[in-house]
């Protein structure tokens, strides 16, 4: 394989590479983080099957199943995790889902209003019982 080639694909895994260390030192959520941890697992194995190419061996291959598998079962593990935590949001009722979904953005407009009005009535009532 040309020299040429090699250094190109090394200069975009290196820039891929800083930019997914950079998500994962900065991602807002912990979904953001693993998944960009998931990306750098594959950025790694590309490396490696550059490597091997440039070599022209196959000397890296069981290290590349052995690590593709690692990160397999990480991202799956954090997902099942994630998917099993008690969401911070409250949900909507099932009847509510279906009304806006029926009536259109107007439903959950006076959605959104009957809520804000419920809690400033819950507020009120609160200053009233202090």
């Amino acid at each position: 394989m040309s020299t040429t080639v090699i250094w190109i694909c090394g200069l975009i895994l290196t820039v891929a590479a800083c930019g997914t260390v950079y998500r994962i030192w900065r991602g807002p959520t912990l979904l953001d983080r693993v998944l960009a941890s998931d990306v750098l697992v594959s950025i790694i194995v590309a490396v490696l099957c550059v490597n091997m190419v440039a070599k022209d061996s196959y000397e890296l291959i069981t290290l590349i199943l052995l690590i593709s598998m690692v990160g397999f079962i990480g991202s799956v593990t954090v997902a099942r995790y994630a998917n099993n935590a008690p969401s911070r949001e409250k949900r909507l009722e099932p009847s509510r889902i279906q009304e806006v979904n029926r009536n259109g953005p107007q439903a959950a407009q006076r959605l959104a209003e009957a809520k804000r009005v419920a809690k400033a009535r819950k507020r009120k009532k609160i200053k009233e019982g202090k």
